[in-house]
């Protein structure tokens, strides 16, 4: 299976991994408005696919040869995201996030092969398929498992870093990646 393919399937998983996360929240999380110190779950939904959203246009700005903007510091860039994002409706965040997810997957599939495993961005250390996967998987993940955890779901949080690090694992066989 071809790199770009492999992205492209993790993707899918990291999508459907959201999915199930959005499906098994109770009515009382759902209702939940967090603060910027203290996210609900939709703010932190809301926060990994804004973060997914900034990756895929800088993704696509990048290949296309394009000047980059300076990413805000991170601190800033999440508190105007929380603002942008607090006062949506579910249904406003749900949309947002499946538009976000179709946006990353045009991003990748418009990438050859050596896009993918030439430099990114952010680093010359990091590989651009790094950085992407990074984005859609890695950090929604890392979000999401905070609140199965706080649950006492620690079953869940340890089969999603499972099936996460069988699927990214092979990816590189790099020492510092393994």
């Amino acid at each position: 299976m071809s790199l770009k393919d492999q992205i492209l399937n993790i993707l899918e998983i990291s999508r459907t991994a959201e999915l199930e996360f959005i499906s098994s929240l109770t009515d009382d999380e759902r209702v939940y408005e967090g603060t910027f110190e203290k996210w609900s779950v939709k703010d932190a939904i809301a926060h990994a696919n804004y973060w997914q959203d900034v990756r895929a246009v800088r993704t696509e700005a990048w290949i296309a040869g394009d000047d980059l903007e300076t990413l805000p510091q991170y601190e800033q860039a999440n508190f105007d995201s929380y603002q942008r994002f607090a006062k949506l409706t579910w249904k406003e965040i749900e949309t947002f996030a499946q538009q976000t997810h179709e946006k990353i997957r045009k991003t990748i599939q418009g990438l050859s092969e050596d896009a993918l495993s030439g430099p990114s961005d952010v680093s010359d250390d990091r590989q651009l398929w790094e950085v992407l996967v990074g984005s859609f998987f890695t950090h929604k993940l890392m979000h999401y498992t905070e609140f199965y955890h706080a649950r006492g779901q620690r079953d869940v949080v340890s089969r999603i870093w499972g099936e996460w690090a069988d699927l990214v694992s092979p990816l590189d066989d790099r020492a510092n990646w393994q």
